[in-house]
């Protein structure tokens, strides 16, 4: 059965009300590809999520660190990934920002940002804001562990953020 009528299937049961949807029992070995995932003998198996997924997305993450300098204390920089609509949002400490993201595994492309124009009276939130930001939108790749995230570029640049609890 080819994915998309895999797909398709999951999504008219959803819209049916069908309740009884369950994930198949848990082997303790995750599926190696989504490949593996869909072509499992039911449908069901499309609505499981990697752990990485569910780590990644539906927190709060707080930036602590912008190439490995300490972010600025009581400044809140925050960012927010919601799987769902593959958007982003965040504040950086005097602006909100939003937009579309894509993962793939361990990689991660942010485009088109937008955020609001605001001018913060201190010049250090500026310059931590703009360096935030730079880096941000070049991110190319992430890792989590425990509840830090660490956000790649290709040239090296990184952003780490904790969960906020």
């Amino acid at each position: 059965m080819k994915p998309i009528v895999l797909v398709s299937i999951v999504l008219v049961l959803l819209l049916a009300g069908c309740n009884d949807l369950t994930l198949p029992a848990n082997t303790g070995a995750p599926p190696a590809s989504d490949t593996e995932l869909l072509s499992t003998p039911t449908a069901k198996a499309v609505l499981a999520k990697s752990p990485e997924q569910t780590q990644l997305e539906g927190k709060v993450w707080r930036l602590q660190s912008i190439n490995g300098e300490s972010a600025l204390p009581d400044v809140e920089v925050t960012l927010e990934f919601s799987a769902g609509v593959h958007r982003i949002e965040g504040y950086t400490g005097c602006n909100r920002y939003e937009g579309p993201y894509e993962r793939s595994g361990y990689e991660l492309d942010i485009a088109e940002i937008a955020i609001t124009e605001q001018n913060c009276p201190q010049k250090n939130i500026m310059e931590q804001e703009r360096l935030y930001e730079d880096i941000l939108w070049d991110v190319t790749a992430y890792a989590i562990e425990d509840d830090t995230l660490t956000l790649k570029t290709d040239s090296g640049e990184t952003l780490v953020l904790m969960s906020r609890q």
